[in-house]
């Protein structure tokens, strides 16, 4: 596979989106992409994604206008500019949904997207034709850098326009899908008695199952139960996995040279039917969206959403398909605020810091057409070079000077499980908002005090993958199969240690509710049981009658809990300070071999520790109830507490950070490494900054070239509001 040696920064040109584009054909349109690319090329960028859409090219039955794509591609020959060719024939033409109906997609409302069943074998048919003939024409071009797979993939591009109904957002029930949902059946319960045993029915064949058509939220009547649910958003994924995996072997069969990549933005396996860590195989690279700001919270959610897909690569390349560029728009109803140059330039520097090898904007030029007209662009509305362009122009020059592309992100010692089945359970309840949220949070706690961390697959954590990491995290486990939970009695067991947040395999990896929680044998492992579970609301809260159904109750409750125990004789958390929780608090009755780490105001447990076998662990019974990211709050010391007691130590260390929003990112090489510094905050900052068990001589700045004050191994930072610095550290080769 022919990756790229440097990392290429670039931008789509809008332009190459029929649909949402000015009417510019021929030489008029050939023109106006040699200005606008020729722009990019002074700014310093080097390469240029194009869309290449099903619905744009095959305009007829077999007849196909390339002529778009082909333009684009002979300006950036002529002016020695790489390329990435989009392929996206989920997009359908108007003839093909007339020719088909049979083929289309179906919501569990009944209504018929545009948009083809990624089951059906005639839109595959189809999709193959389009996919060939696209390949065959841009296939290993010296200067095509690699395919883009799947544009913000999942079964989002089928939702009905202009509604929020959950019914039209369940896909997909088009014949074909049901069909394969009934074969993923057979193959899971080999016989009706079983399927009937576990779905509490009574069909006499397979032939007579038919998926729900809605969550089990809302289900008085008791006709439905979790599990129909569940199998068949399980099957949605198999499916979409499939789907992927088909595009992949058409383009792989003509082209095995050129990267494909993967292009996911966010990750919704209930509805939009994605499971990364089954379609990350398939890649050569791993690709994402990121369209962060200002807005209190992006920062921390970018790295979380990218140190996940890093984790799922595995290794593999992680590429930025499309990073904000501009101000954002939609329509009349939502201007974002304006972006300067040091905004961009602090979103480039933390996408490398996060491992991003490929950096692409959206876009170069605002959006000329559609709702979004006037947003996301490095040039102005007239395509003029801002100063936002010019600053990624300089900051891909000091890329390829420096030793970046050389180094990777420091390995993590500390993994938090990546919980699919218990997504899905939550989104049949009404919403799996709790435990993403759960993730994050535990996760922002860790990565906002200097530790590393990555992310597991359930699958992976059963086949033990946790053994290479130091501490476990379960945030939300809400629902759980047998062989993860045996896997984490056995990580612990031989001398790990794993955290975890309430509800841990509350139910089974049915759906069914456990006698006892932490379910599936669990509670041994952590030493305690829950005896009670106590929603928590605050002043802000209305207050709920429980005579008839309530739905999405309102707590925002943060119950204080008092800590009565360290978890060790060094930790941060000592006796007599306070921890907070949301939402809820499960208290917990412990055993004898467990010590109360923290109680409510009622004097109950809330918080438990455990010896098991040759490890430890340690049970936070509410979710986070954080203020911000990066508080140096209670939540956050009883997690490093824990890791300390792991013996690990954070990667890098802001020296009396405090609360404020600074955030940092290690890569290490062979004989440099480079320290990637962020400033969240609206005030310039003045900070020294460690690097545990990392020798270095010298610290430049990764731009300029300007030596930094250097003691130890503790170097002196100062940056201006909300910028970010990168710095290179020279190491010597006997440094580990």
């Amino acid at each position: 596979m022919l990756f790229p040696k440097h990392i290429p920064f670039g931008a789509l040109h809008h332009a190459t989106f029929r649909k949402q584009s000015p009417p510019l054909d021929g030489q008029a349109f050939a023109d106006f992409m040699r200005r606008e690319i020729g722009h990019m090329k002074e700014c310093g960028l080097d390469s240029v994604s194009f869309n290449c859409t099903w619905s744009d090219i095959e305009v007829a039955p077999g007849e196909y206008d390339f002529s778009a794509p082909d333009t684009v591609r002979q300006v950036c020959d002529d002016l020695s500019m790489d390329h990435f060719v989009w392929l996206w024939p989920e997009l359908t033409p108007p003839w093909f949904v007339k020719k088909h109906p049979e083929a289309l997609a179906v919501a569990a409302s009944g209504y018929v997207t545009r948009s083809a069943s990624p089951a059906h074998p005639i839109f595959r048919a189809y999709a193959q034709r389009f996919l060939d003939a696209a390949v065959s024409r841009y296939r290993r071009h010296p200067h095509n850098l690699g395919y883009n797979i799947s544009i913000e993939g999942g079964l989002w591009w089928n939702q009905k326009p202009d509604t929020t109904n959950q019914d039209d957002r369940l896909w997909d029930y088009n014949e074909a899908a049901n069909d394969g949902f009934r074969a993923w059946l057979r193959g899971k319960y080999k016989f009706i008695a079983e399927l009937n045993r576990m779905w509490r029915a009574h069909f006499r064949s397979f032939d007579e199952v038919q998926p729900p058509r809605a969550r089990y939220h809302r289900d008085p009547a008791m006709l439905h139960n979790q599990v129909e649910w569940l199998d068949h958003r399980l099957y949605m994924c198999d499916l979409y996995t499939d789907w992927m995996r088909f595009k992949i072997e058409v383009v792989r069969a003509l082209d095995d040279t050129t990267p494909i990549v993967d292009h996911t933005h966010q990750v919704d396996p209930a509805f939009w039917s994605q499971d990364l860590w089954a379609i990350a195989p398939l890649v050569d690279a791993l690709g994402v969206s990121m369209f962060t700001s200002d807005v209190a919270g992006d920062y921390m959610s970018t790295n979380w959403l990218m140190d996940r897909h890093r984790s799922a690569a595995a290794g593999k390349p992680l590429w930025l398909w499309e990073l904000r560029a501009g101000q954002t728009t939609w329509g009349i109803t939502n201007w974002g605020v304006p972006l300067d140059a040091d905004d961009i330039e602090r979103f480039t520097w933390q996408v490398l810091g996060n491992g991003a090898t490929c950096v692409q904007y959206w876009n170069w030029r605002p959006h000329m057409g559609g709702v979004e007209v006037g947003g996301h662009g490095l040039s102005d509305r007239a395509g003029r070079p801002t100063a936002r362009a010019k600053r990624v122009g300089a900051v891909a020059a000091s890329v390829a000077e420096g030793p970046l592309a050389r180094c990777k992100p420091v390995a993590a010692r500390i993994a938090i499980v990546d919980n699919v089945r218990a997504r899905i359970v939550a989104a049949g309840e009404g919403s799996d908002a709790e435990v993403v949220n759960a993730q994050r949070d535990f996760y922002a706690a860790w990565r906002s005090q200097g530790f590393a961390v990555d992310f597991v697959s359930e699958a992976a954590a059963a086949a033990g993958a946790l053994t290479k990491y130091q501490v476990a995290c379960v945030p939300f486990g809400y629902a759980m199969a047998d062989n993860v939970a045996a896997a984490l009695k056995r990580y612990v067991n031989d001398g790990g240690h794993l955290v975890a947040g309430l509800f841990l395999a509350m139910k089974d990896e049915n759906g069914f509710g456990e006698p006892i929680v932490p379910g599936l044998g669990l509670h041994h492992v952590f030493g305690c049981e829950e005896s009670l579970v106590r929603p928590c609301f605050s002043e802000h809260d209305a207050s709920t009658s429980t005579l008839g159904s309530a739905y999405q109750v309102q707590m925002t409750g943060r119950p204080a809990l008092r800590v009565t125990n360290a978890l060790h004789p060094n930790a941060q958390l000592v006796p007599g300070q306070k921890l907070h929780g949301h939402k809820f608090e499960e208290v917990l009755s412990p055993q004898s071999t467990a010590t109360v780490i923290a109680q409510n105001a009622s004097d109950e447990a809330v918080v438990v520790a455990n010896r098991f076998g040759k490890g430890r662990t340690l049970y936070f019974g509410s979710l986070p109830g954080r203020l911000s990211d990066f508080a140096d709050d209670g939540f956050a010391r009883l997690l490093c507490d824990f890791a300390t007691l792991a013996q690990v130590q954070p990667v890098v260390v802001v020296q009396q950070r405090g609360d404020r929003a600074i955030d940092t990112r290690l890569l290490r090489g062979q004989d440099e490494s480079v320290l990637v510094v962020i400033n969240c905050e609206s005030t310039a900052v003045a900070v020294n900054v460690a690097l545990a068990g990392l020798s270095f001589t010298a610290a430049v700045d990764h731009s300029s070239g300007n030596a930094l004050p250097v003691e130890g191994n503790t170097v002196f930072v100062e940056l201006g509001a909300r910028t970010a610095r990168a710095f290179i550290l020279s190491t010597p080769a006997e440094t580990k």
